[in-house]
């Protein structure tokens, strides 16, 4: 048994975030869809980069699931761009930084993200109680693409 408190929080933290994520978010895009439309990009990660597409198929409960991704080959800097030139309405969040100079740089489930300092990744937010993999198990078999 593990006896290290800190490792015990955080695969009980995974549990419930994976759990949550099942409910809510998982099995009724599983249950409901022969497609899926998705955010991710491939600047987030050297994982999407290398294993992402703008367009794919997967293979889930013996079904061809169409997984379209966008916003594939943007980055975070043309995103930015986008919404100002375009007055496209965003989370307010993004813009709060806090004394410490800590600020969202993802933002999902609250608990499940928090603000970081600005030498952190911009995924170090992102399920803080994680060292390296950081996804939640909504995309196509927890993947991360």
């Amino acid at each position: 048994a593990n006896r290290d408190p800190q490792e015990n929080q955080s695969q009980s933290n995974r549990r419930e975030t994976n759990r949550w994520v099942r409910q809510r978010k998982a099995n009724p895009n599983q249950i409901a869809n022969e497609g899926k439309q998705s955010r991710l990009r491939k600047d987030q990660s050297l994982h999407r980069a290398c294993h992402g597409q703008k367009v794919s198929i997967h293979r889930l409960n013996n079904r061809d699931i169409l997984k379209i991704n966008p916003l594939f080959d943007w980055t975070q800097e043309k995103i930015d761009d986008y919404i100002k030139q375009n007055h496209v309405p965003y989370n307010k969040l993004y813009d709060i930084i806090s004394d410490k100079g800590e600020k969202y740089t993802v933002i999902g489930c609250k608990s499940c993200h928090v603000p970081v300092l600005p030498h952190l990744s911009r995924r170090a937010g992102k399920f803080p109680w994680e060292d390296g993999y950081k996804e939640c198990g909504l995309h196509i078999e927890g993947s991360g693409i």
